[in-house]
Formats: C-alpha cells, sequence, structure tokens
C-alpha cells in the first residue's frame, strides 16, 4: 500500500535523525567539552583495545620436569556499554503531570473550536430548523478532526505548562541537585511527543476520512445544502454546491424593450399579410431566426402572439415549400 511506503520513508528518516541526535547527546554526557565537529570525540563509541603483561605459573606435565614460560601479550577489548533510561519514579512523575497539563490543555482548544463553530452555524440552525441530536452528531464526527488540528499546538503548549511549573515549585532545581539533568528530565516528554505523532499519523489514514465525510452531510444539512448526492461512481473528484437566488428583476439581465420591439416588428410584417409560395417561407424564416436566441423564454403577450404566428404561418407553407424542393432535387 502507498501509505505504507510513505510511513516507512518518513519513519526512516525521522529514525536516522533521532540517532544521530541520540548519539550526540550521549557523547555531550560523557565527554567534559563536546565538540560535534571534532571526530576525535566520536572515539568513544569504538572499542577499545590495549595490550598488558602477564605472567603464566609453571605446570609441570605427567613424567617431565615443569618448565616455566616467559611473559605473554595478552589483547583486551573494551567495548563501550551503553546505558538506557529506565523510567524510574521521576519520569513517572512527570509523565502524569504531562498528561494532566497535555489533557486540560487539548479540551480547552477543543470547547474554543467548537464554540466558535457553533456560533457560526447558530443562524442555519434557527433557519432550517434542525434538530439538536443532528447537530450533536456533527460535533461527535468532526471532534476527530479538531483534535488532529490542535494536537501538535497542545503539545507545544503542555510541555511549557509543565517544565514552567516544576521550575516555580523549584522542582527543577532539586533535580540538578540530585544528578539528573535537564535533557534527562525531557526523556518522557520526547517519547510521548513521539506517540502522539504516531497517532496522529493512524488517525489522519484510517479515521478521519470516513468520519469527516459523514460530518461534511451533516454540515451540508445544517446549512441547508444539497445532500445525498452520489457522484462516487461517476468518477467526479470535486463538485462546487451553489445556492440559487430567485429572479425578481429579469430586466436587469435581458433587454425586454428591445425584445419586444422584434416581436412587434414581426407581428406588423407577418401577422395579417397574405402569403403563399416557397419564396415567402423563406423570408418567414429568415425574418424570424434571429428572435428566439434574444428571448429567454420569459412570458410575455408580443411573445406569445408572435409563436402563435410562427407556427401557423409555418404549418401553412412548410409542406409544399419542401415538396418543392424535393422536386427541384429529385
Amino acid at each position: 500500500m502507498e501509505w505504507v511506503a510513505a510511513a516507512l520513508v518518513i519513519a526512516l528518516a525521522n529514525f536516522v535523525l533521532g540517532l544521530a541526535g541520540g548519539t550526540g547527546r550521549y557523547l555531550n554526557y560523557r565527554e567534559v567539552a563536546f565538540d560535534p565537529l571534532d571526530p576525535r570525540h566520536y572515539s568513544a563509541l569504538l572499542p577499545r583495545i590495549r595490550t598488558r603483561k602477564g605472567k603464566l605459573v609453571a605446570t609441570a606435565r605427567a613424567g617431565r620436569p615443569g618448565r616455566g614460560r616467559g611473559p605473554r601479550r595478552v589483547i583486551v577489548v573494551r567495548v563501550p556499554r551503553l546505558r538506557w533510561p529506565i523510567p524510574g519514579l521521576i519520569d513517572r512523575y512527570i509523565v502524569r503531570t504531562y498528561l494532566e497539563k497535555y489533557a486540560l490543555v487539548l479540551t480547552a482548544f477543543w470547547a474554543i473550536f467548537v464554540l466558535v463553530s457553533f456560533m457560526d452555524l447558530f443562524d442555519d440552525v434557527q433557519r432550517n430548523r434542525i434538530k439538536g441530536i443532528l447537530v450533536l452528531h456533527y460535533y461527535a464526527f468532526t471532534s476527530p478532526n479538531i483534535i488532529h488540528l490542535m494536537a501538535p499546538v497542545a503539545v507545544l503548549v503542555a510541555v511549557l505548562i509543565t517544565f514552567g511549573v516544576m521550575s516555580r515549585r523549584n522542582e527543577i532545581t532539586a533535580m540538578k541537585a540530585a544528578g539528573i539533568s535537564i535533557y534527562r528530565a525531557s526523556a518522557p516528554m520526547l517519547g510521548l511527543g513521539a506517540l502522539v505523532c504516531m497517532f496522529m499519523f493512524g488517525l489522519s489514514e484510517l479515521v478521519l476520512p470516513s468520519m469527516n465525510k459523514v460530518a461534511n452531510q451533516d454540515r451540508n444539512v445544517i446549512r441547508g445544502r444539497i445532500v445525498d448526492l452520489e457522484i462516487a461512481d461517476l468518477g467526479v473528484e470535486r463538485v462546487d454546491l451553489f445556492e440559487a437566488e430567485p429572479l425578481t428583476d429579469p430586466a436587469r439581465y435581458w433587454d425586454l424593450d428591445a425584445l419586444t420591439a422584434e416581436y412587434s416588428r414581426y407581428l406588423a410584417e407577418w401577422e395579417s399579410r397574405p402569403v403563399d409560395g416557397f419564396a415567402d417561407y423563406i423570408r418567414h424564416l429568415d425574418a424570424w431566426r434571429r428572435i428566439p436566441f434574444h428571448d429567454p423564454g420569459l412570458p410575455t403577450p408580443a411573445g406569445e402572439r408572435a409563436w402563435r404566428v410562427f407556427a401557423e404561418l409555418e404549418a401553412r407553407l412548410a409542406p409544399a415549400a419542401w415538396e418543392r424542393v424535393a422536386a427541384r432535387v429529385g
């Protein structure tokens, strides 16, 4: 699947950057003055090889006198031991404090978003007489999208509040006095931030598409728009819905006076004129053919009379005219 490949690419890049950051953090903790541009400081990650002199005790085999052996060199390989931080009492305390602040901030942001959105929809709810259960259904299905939008900001604010409160209570100073650096204290925050990132990615790929579809349908009902529009099988990716306004002043868009004048000229020429033959049929069509392109189809007295005259002349002259054409052609 495409989203799996995209997730692997993103995870690989994050893993490489995280590994580089963790390596730099370990070396900074190990070295007194760590310079990331000095390659000699990275030698702490390599195994150390040194030699030392040893002395073997003389042994005697059966039937042979014991012989002492001289000293020999022994190679000792010392591999640096990495100490992984294990969650302890302070980590659990920081996680509990952070989750409390994160839930509080996320709930506050969600409430503000819902309040502003409801104020925007309140007029539509009253005008279209929407039931309260539909409004609750809409916000139930749009809440995951709100959480997805507010989660990054909530993470940032929760971290600032957590460390701000701990600094105000002198808990940061107490941890430093106990030998716990601020970097070590921030490890739970980084882990929770990674969990939030994975949760947001799964939410956007697996949950939000279907829930946003239902929320959009409810929003269209609240707004009074067209709903239940099935266009998935037609291959249409986008549809723009608009609300049509009733036409109250047609003279604003069409020149009805000029159209009435055209109808009047046609009636004056052809309503009481005696016509007969192919030539009159052609002149009759030539006088009429421009008028339908100017007429929007609105009911007017002159237009109705002109259409009746045209239909009568067409019924009387057309058969004889086409017979003459057929005789000449055939």
